[in-house]
């Protein structure tokens, strides 16, 4: 489970490559943001590195609520699998119902 975790996990990080404008866009907004409500003395360096943690959070939280998801999926489809194999009592060869 931890290594499927990882695995997962890495793939959305790769998703962020620091060449691509979204992440340059967003790392710029949210470096920004910290700058201006936080304290005057942090720098714009530690303002970016903090940035940086944040996007890595905003992933992991992405990441688990799709785990989330699954599990949720995983646990309706086990409870509902046992009425979908009851038994019914079908006669065959019988007049087809008419409906209504």
């Amino acid at each position: 489970m931890t290594h499927r975790q990882q695995f997962h996990q890495s793939r959305l990080v790769d998703q962020l490559t620091r060449s691509s404008q979204q992440y340059q866009d967003t790392l710029h907004q949210v470096t920004n943001f910290f700058v201006a409500h936080r304290n005057s003395l942090v720098s714009l360096a530690q303002a970016q590195s903090q940035a940086i943690q944040w996007i890595g959070q905003q992933v992991q939280a992405s990441f688990l609520s799709y785990m989330d998801a699954f599990w949720v999926l995983m646990l309706t489809l086990l409870s509902t699998m046992p009425l979908a194999l009851t038994p019914r009592n079908v006669k065959l060869g019988g007049a087809a119902h008419a409906g209504y």
